[in-house]
């Protein structure tokens, strides 16, 4: 035979020799115990020292790889190491055993295979890593994988290292006591082998069942309909044990994407309805579960529609209804929502700095400087995915997807704006790790925490505004606008009120001896249609606004405020038209719609009014000129 120096001093020093029967992305069986002869187009053959890869246009001899005497290759739970995935397992992770079976996942082609008979996908490689402790390793959402080298030495192979959240770590599990201790030092792998394993099921990768696993049930089923399908049971109890586990963006996002879902957007309005968490498939819309809800509140019976999906979590029917929550993931509490970015205090606030710029420029184009000290202390608000999705929303931009790897790099926390990838800052990082003057590449905008000077920014009561403000200029200043309206008592004269829980506007003006306008609302919309502006007149109606959402700006029922959930409130859009406003719709039985109220004289002169300046309305959606407009025509008079 003709081979490589390496594949003859493996074949000289071992006493049977074979010829491997395929290549290792064409079969995956277990090798003969004794030895076989067939013909080979590649042969992968390894030296005590080395690994050489060797094309072969005729019969190569080799030596067998020993099978897996009851090991396997598994994906671990999302973050987990692979002690504690194989633990799982009942079985023990041994360095020595994963780096002999390396071979069998050291190139795309092979590890594609393997983790594809695990359950998962790879799409995408990354080859960078690969004598880093936590791989081979894969992103479940993104199906990246990150292949291990093959010329990677035991030492570099660590059972005991974690990985992010949104991953799986390919791990190779021994039996308990039963690992390999030593390798053959002129072993030449061959075909790899695959202990038999269950055919796999809609998680990736499948849990015993004694454990449970989460599961995605089919379209409008029930999760006692989802999970019997999977050969198990819906428990409430349990269900609520694994709630941690869900309750947050980044948690659900995880699950969801391990499970061949997607999440692109949240809503947790609803974190406590029966039938979450769920997702909605066709937009990515993710339904968050509360992290504070009850066990009651869990329902197993309950279905959704035929568009949604619900995240079960799936019991084994010997789990005690009192069984523990998992010990290997930390629960994560519930997120303190963080629409805005963090108030203006004296001394600094949150901007993203231009294309390519540090943040000395970009602070310094703001009137601020950069300081490594104020940025340490502040970096606890930015070092969740959570709390920078927040962060960055409130100053216009977008983390639709996320990378926690750098978070100790001197550009970090940034935004790759065009793919909404935003760079998570670690949380433990030290002070010199965070660097004023790095600049960063042009398709990226550093995250930078921006100090005054002393006393050049006096501390603001005022709801956090969420775009950085302009540094200071020397026009004219602009005329404050009329305040707004403010009911109180019924019959009293027009004003804004809040609605009873679950009302229309229609019944809330009602209520109160009172009518409501579409063209009255239309013209008092640029009152309460920023943030500050919906606080000041939440508040004065005695609510609350702590945290805002403004993506549903036209919907009929808003503005909107959910008094239980933290103080949310729902934002109306400026300049929207009138025909998006309603005094009909309905609003969830844990909303209070906010509405502006007038009498049968007022609705109808600002019917009239309306009707007069509509030509000059429509040449422009600058809010400021509406809110003039509004003041110097008396669209809605104050009743006597």
């Amino acid at each position: 035979a003709t081979t490589t120096a390496a594949t003859t001093t493996a074949a000289t020093t071992t006493a049977a020799t074979t010829t491997a029967a395929t290549t290792p992305s064409t079969a995956r069986t277990t090798p003969a115990p004794t030895p076989t002869t067939a013909t080979a187009t590649t042969t992968r053959t390894a030296t005590a020292t080395t690994t050489a890869r060797a094309t072969a246009t005729t019969t190569t001899t080799t030596a067998a790889v020993p099978a897996h005497a009851g090991g396997r290759w598994i994906l671990t739970g999302f973050g987990q190491s692979c002690g504690v995935g194989c633990a799982g397992q009942g079985m023990v992770c041994e360095p020595t055993a994963m780096h002999r079976y390396n071979v069998e996942i050291d190139s795309q082609q092979e590890m594609r295979a393997m983790v594809k008979d695990l359950g998962a996908e790879c799409t995408g490689y990354n080859d960078g890593f690969g004598a880093n402790g936590d791989v081979p390793v894969v992103m479940i959402g993104s199906k990246m994988c990150f292949t291990s080298s093959p010329t990677r030495s035991v030492d570099s192979i660590k059972c005991s290292v974690t990985t992010p959240t949104d991953r799986k770590r390919l791990c190779f599990c021994s039996p308990s006591g039963n690992g390999p201790t030593t390798v053959a030092p002129t072993l030449a792998p061959v075909v790899p082998v695959l202990q038999p394993t269950p055919a796999p099921t809609s998680a990736p990768a499948p849990v015993p069942v004694g454990d449970g696993r989460w599961a995605l049930a089919g379209f409008g089923q029930s999760c006692d309909e989802g999970c019997a399908q999977q050969g198990l049971s819906c428990k409430k109890e349990n269900f609520h044990m694994r709630n941690a586990e869900v309750d947050s963006m980044g948690e659900m996002t995880a699950i969801v994407g391990g499970l061949g879902a997607t999440c692109s957007q949240y809503n947790d309005q609803w974190g406590s309805a029966g039938d979450v968490p769920a997702v909605l498939v066709s937009k990515g819309m993710c339904f968050l579960s509360s992290g504070t809800r009850s066990t009651e509140s869990l329902s197993c019976s309950a279905q959704v529609s035929s568009d949604k999906k619900r995240l079960c979590w799936c019991a084994g029917s010997s789990i005690a209804t009192t069984l523990a929550p998992k010990t290997t993931v930390a629960p994560t509490p519930a997120p303190v929502p963080v629409a805005t970015p963090t108030p203006q205090v004296a001394g600094g606030r949150w901007s993203l700095a231009a294309f390519g710029q540090s943040c000395e420029q970009g602070c310094t184009g703001q009137g601020l400087r950069c300081k490594q000290e104020d940025f340490h202390v502040r970096n606890a608000e930015v070092d969740s995915m959570d709390e920078m999705a927040a962060i960055v929303k409130g100053l216009g931009a977008t983390c639709s997807q996320y990378n926690n790897n750098w978070g100790s790099a001197g550009d970090v926390p940034a935004v790759l704006v065009s793919q909404g990838l935003c760079f998570v800052s670690g949380g433990p990082r030290s002070i010199d790790s965070l660097s004023c003057a790095t600049g960063i590449s042009s398709d990226k905008k550093r995250l930078c925490w921006c100090s005054g000077s002393a006393g050049a920014l006096a501390p603001t009561t005022s709801a956090p505004v969420p775009a950085p403000a302009l540094a200071p200029t020397t026009s004219a200043p602009v005329p404050a606008p009329a305040p707004p309206l403010i009911g109180s008592g019924s019959g009293s004269s027009s004003g804004w009120r809040l609605a009873g829980r679950g009302q229309s506007c229609e019944k809330g003006c009602a209520g109160q001896g009172l009518v409501c306008s579409a063209a009255a609302s239309s013209g008092r919309n640029g009152e309460i249609d920023s943030r500050s502006e919906m606080t000041a007149v939440v508040g004065a109606l005695g609510g609350a606004c702590k945290w805002f959402i403004d993506d549903w700006g036209e919907a009929g029922d808003v503005p909107v405020t959910m008094p239980d959930n933290n103080g949310l409130c729902f934002l109306t859009r400026a300049s929207r038209p009138l025909a998006s406003l309603s005094c009909a719709a309905t609003t969830g039985a844990d909303k209070q719609r906010l509405c502006f109220c007038t009498d049968a004289a007022g609705a109808a002169a600002a019917a009239s009014s309306l009707a007069q300046v509509a030509t000059a309305v429509s040449t422009s959606q600058d809010r400021r000129r509406r809110r003039s407009l509004t003041a110097t025509s008396s669209l809605l008079p104050d009743a006597a």
